[in-house]
């Protein structure tokens, strides 16, 4: 379904959580797709690895910066660009969806494609998402879900049924992937950011 949807559009929004980052970044490598990171010290670096990975960053959040990104966002779809977005970003809280990509959806028309990321044998670590490290020769499981349609307009009604819509999808498919697999990651109560973190 997702390269048909490419071959339709030219282009797509991928949506996955912000602790399968690196796992994107490997299955997804070479192919020039964009990311948003943040403008924080963190931000930074994960800059430099989305480079490496052959994948470019654009650079916002939605705490600082927030219209400017999702301008940038907008322009590299309309340039025929996919585009990867991590919805709970950059802070959380985990697995839960932040309105951007409503509204990124709405003004591109486009329909937005749940990315699930899932590996076997991993570290986490201790941080507000459990950020997934691949241990080494691990094998990634990745499914691309039904791309779910955009929202009709960008009312608040909309937006926060679009919000919904993706959050409890790619949860539901998170879930049943890592069930499928036997993973139990627990959970770890998510850290408090100090000022001027992002």
């Amino acid at each position: 379904m997702f390269n048909e949807l490419k071959r339709k559009d030219g282009r797509a929004i991928l949506a996955f959580w912000h602790e399968v980052l690196p796992l994107a970044l490997w299955t997804q490598r070479g192919t020039g797709y964009h990311t948003l990171t943040s403008y924080s010290y963190d931000g930074e670096l994960a800059a430099c690895v989305v480079k490496h990975f052959g994948l470019a960053a654009l650079r916002g959040s939605s705490s600082r910066g927030g219209s400017q990104a999702l301008r940038q966002l907008e322009l590299a779809l309309e340039m025929g660009i996919t585009i990867g977005f991590t919805l709970d970003g950059p802070r959380g809280p985990r697995r839960v969806s932040k309105p951007g990509i409503a509204v990124l959806a709405a003004r591109s028309g486009l329909p937005v494609v749940p990315l699930v990321l899932a590996v076997e044998r991993a570290w986490r670590m201790r941080s507000w998402d459990r950020l997934v490290v691949p241990k080494p020769f691990a094998r990634i499981h990745c499914i691309f879900g039904e791309p779910i349609p955009p929202p009709v307009d960008e009312s608040k009604d909309e937006v926060e049924r679009m919000r919904l819509l993706v959050e409890r999808d790619l949860n539901a498919r998170q879930q049943a992937l890592e069930k499928e697999l036997g993973i139990d990651i627990g959970w770890v109560e998510p850290r408090k950011c100090g000022k001027g973190e992002e």
